[in-house]
């Protein structure tokens, strides 16, 4: 379809541009662009269907333009190493252009709010569905969640023909759990645009895990949906490899090891075929799917080959931590610990800033915390949990902080440092943490803000024999689509309270958690001798 847009902006000689859906060709060179004196049209050529009109865009140059739809294009199929260059190359041609500095992938913490920053301030040079989009991103940064879907609902009201609009707002309403209405603006976006690939992707996600995804509870799950979706994912885009990673992962989630083997392979060969960066993230699913499947052996031969050629220094760190969970999944917390050592001795080889080095610690610390304080050394565990902390401030004292990063900090020390206290019996000091948590997360516009302080309340009351007191707690939200080691404490509470049949249930989902995270593999084990006779 032939697109006319007028644009009558001759004081910034800006061009609002169409976005064209797909991944088109890069132009060899940039071309003068001609503005009247009263009024530019520009034609532009989409793959949409006629109905799905796409979100306007604003540049200064038609190659930016084509730099960032084929940046945006990678970006939704989870190739950030491709999306980020494609990014950079739009932004050196248009520093100022909106949406790639609101959206290219960045690490770096401090470039990252350099980009950021510089949309949020020149979000009125662009058109409303940018102003829209940039306020849409502020608000989920701050934690206003309730508000990311009232601006996103402006969005839809503003583009109601446009699929993409009905993705951004099911993308808010799964951020607050509302699942019904986020499946059904996604299936909006479908009957406007049937290969709509980012519509496909947010109806998996309720259905298979992604990441740390928001599940919807496991009793609306079934494996004729998920594989639909996923289906649907291959049909829009065939040489996607993340649309066979998400087809594994439902046989996966399913436990069907053997099924699951030939999609990842074929994620392998796509990733090969058209030379994506997402050959290391192949390996690394595979190498899940031998762990689950009961040969850690092969499992971390694989994670090593993703840990080759892996294209980023977030990548190799991302991977390593996955290696890690893998020991203690099998409770081997000596191996867990050696795989720490092993990053902590090449990771300041990796290319780094300074700000993210520190940040990249931190992590190894927390990981390091994890493997001493559930093999009860305190010590060893207390002196990680400190190093975290002060790897974290070094990273803040080269970062810019506002107000949100604080906030994070603050909050994420005191479930930290509760959480310590109560893996070593000291639940006073614990209660002392949680009363500073307390207050900063309540103030937090998100459903899931009180998630920690409410669960390590739980744990609390759990093994100081407050049974009753300990259940008022995990009842609020605490379920084991979302949080697997919570959800253990929450188990053993029910199994106490006599209330066998819904614990069982709960060991049973953690026991099958089939997914490379370090909250399940420090209960896995546990939850399935819960199931013994």
């Amino acid at each position: 379809m032939i697109k006319k847009i007028n644009i009558g902006n001759i004081l910034n000689v800006k061009i609002v541009l169409s976005k064209i859906k797909g991944a088109p060709p890069m132009k060899n060179s940039i071309r003068p662009i001609i503005v009247s004196a009263i009024l530019l049209t520009i034609f532009s050529c989409t793959t949409s269907t006629d109905a799905d009109v796409p979100l306007p865009i604003t540049t200064a140059s038609e190659d930016a333009l084509d730099l960032f739809n084929r940046g945006y294009f990678h970006q939704s199929q989870t190739e950030w190493y491709e999306a980020k260059g494609l990014y950079e190359q739009a932004l050196s041609m248009d520093p100022e252009f909106i949406l790639a500095n609101l959206y290219v992938p960045e690490t770096d913490p401090n470039k990252r709010k350099g980009f950021r920053d510089r949309a949020i301030a020149n979000k009125n040079n662009g058109n409303d569905a940018e102003k829209l989009r940039v306020e849409i991103y502020v608000a989920n940064r701050d934690g206003r969640l309730k508000d990311r879907v009232n601006i996103s609902k402006e969005l839809v009201n503003k583009y109601p023909n446009s699929s993409e609009a009905y993705v951004i707002l099911g993308n808010a309403y799964t951020s607050v759990r509302d699942f019904d209405n986020a499946i059904s603006q996604f299936n909006k976006a479908l009957e406007i645009n049937p290969d709509q690939y980012r519509a496909w992707r947010g109806l998996a996600a309720h259905q298979v895990a992604i990441g740390n995804n928001i599940l919807i509870p496991k009793s609306r799950q079934t494996k004729a949906l998920a594989l639909k979706y996923t289906k649907g994912m291959v049909k829009s885009r065939p040489k996607a490899p993340f649309s066979y990673q998400l087809q594994a992962n439902v046989e996966r989630q399913y436990s069907d090891f053997a099924a699951a083997k030939p999609l990842y392979q074929k994620m392998v060969d796509v990733a090969e075929e058209t030379g994506s960066s997402m050959k290391g993230s192949a390996y690394n699913v595979f190498a899940h799917n031998y762990l689950f499947g009961g040969d850690g052996k092969t499992a971390r031969e694989n994670y090593n080959k993703a840990i080759a050629i892996s294209k980023t220094p977030l990548a190799v760190v991302n991977v390593n931590i996955y290696k890690l969970q893998s020991y203690l999944f099998q409770d081997d917390y000596e191996g867990a610990l050696r795989v720490a050592q092993e990053l902590d001795s090449k990771i300041n080889t990796l290319g780094f800033s300074e700000a993210s080095l520190n940040q990249q610690k931190a992590r190894v610390e927390f990981m390091r915390f994890i493997a001493y304080a559930n093999n009860q050394q305190e010590e060893e565990a207390f002196t990680a949990l400190s190093a975290r902390k002060d790897y974290t401030t070094a990273a803040m004292s080269l970062m810019e902080i506002d107000e949100v990063i604080q906030r994070d900090f603050d909050s994420f020390n005191a479930q930290m440092e509760a959480w310590h206290y109560i893996l070593f019996g000291k639940y006073d000091k614990a209660e002392e943490q949680l009363k500073r948590l307390y207050p900063i997360a309540s103030k937090i516009q998100s459903p899931s803000a009180l998630d920690n302080y409410n669960a390590l309340s739980g744990m609390v009351r759990l093994f100081t024999g407050d049974t009753p007191g300990s259940l008022s707690y995990f009842n609020e939200n605490i379920n084991p689509e979302n949080y697997q080691y919570y959800s253990y404490f929450k188990g053993l509470a029910l199994k106490q309270a006599g209330q066998k049949e819904d614990a069982r249930a709960i060991f049973d989902y953690i026991s099958n958690y089939n997914f490379n995270s370090w909250e399940a593999a420090l209960v896995r084990s546990r939850a399935k001798k819960q199931l013994e006779p």
